[in-house]
């Protein structure tokens, strides 16, 4: 198990993890944090991730929850604060059941907090807030993942539910046949394709100044 936690907010000191952020314009290249190939509760709350990511390097995000299958429902990552992002915020691939709440985040390349393949679901954000994005504020493959309360602004999209494209359909939870929904039409796994699927809680969210 992982427990990351950091001064409670209204202190002088937070943990820090991180690039120099003076070195921000002259390195590309952020660190990354990722919990992988887990389904053992974690917890990491309270932390200022800074100016980390890879600009184009598939994996490389400020927090990353990847191929943890069907997560500890006990899993939080809350009440951190991501900044400066070289490439997205929060990214939750092949991992079902996280909850994701009251994160603070702002300056992020690409889309900020998001799912990737179209398999995650029963995945809860709430709470959490990201501005000044360059793509989507959220982003969601698969619609059975909960968004309550969420704030997003100055972005190119506020909350996106988009299906995986086609073209990449043989993806990564596809290769490793993590924990899907099943019951409707969808490939040779029997893993339903995202737009057959239900919907999950939808409401109290709100977009200020995004472009759609």
């Amino acid at each position: 198990n992982i427990v990351i936690q950091g001064i409670p907010i209204g202190s002088d000191m937070t943990n820090f993890i991180g690039t120099n952020y003076e070195n921000l314009k002259q390195d590309p290249r952020g660190g990354h944090f990722v919990v992988a190939h887990t389904p053992k509760k974690q917890i990491i709350q309270g932390v200022e991730f800074t100016a980390m990511g890879q600009s184009g390097i598939l994996g490389r995000y400020p927090i990353h929850f990847h191929s943890c299958g069907n997560i500890d429902s006990g899993t939080i990552l809350k009440y951190n604060s991501i900044h400066h992002s070289k490439q997205r915020c929060v990214v939750v691939h092949a991992t079902n059941g996280l909850t994701i709440q009251g994160n603070a985040a702002y300056w992020a390349a690409d889309h900020c907090y998001m799912t990737e393949d179209g398999y995650e679901h029963l995945n809860t954000f709430k709470g959490n807030i990201a501005t000044n994005v360059e793509r989507s504020a959220f982003w969601m493959a698969n619609p059975s993942n909960e968004l309550l309360g969420n704030i997003a602004s100055n972005a190119a999209s506020g909350f996106d539910i988009s299906e995986t494209r086609h073209d990449r359909r043989n993806n990564f939870s596809f290769k490793h046949e993590i924990p899907c929904q099943k019951g409707g039409w969808g490939n040779s796994q029997g893993c339903t394709w995202s737009r057959f699927l239900p919907m999950a809680k939808f409401y109290g969210n709100t977009a200020h100044n995004v472009d759609r």
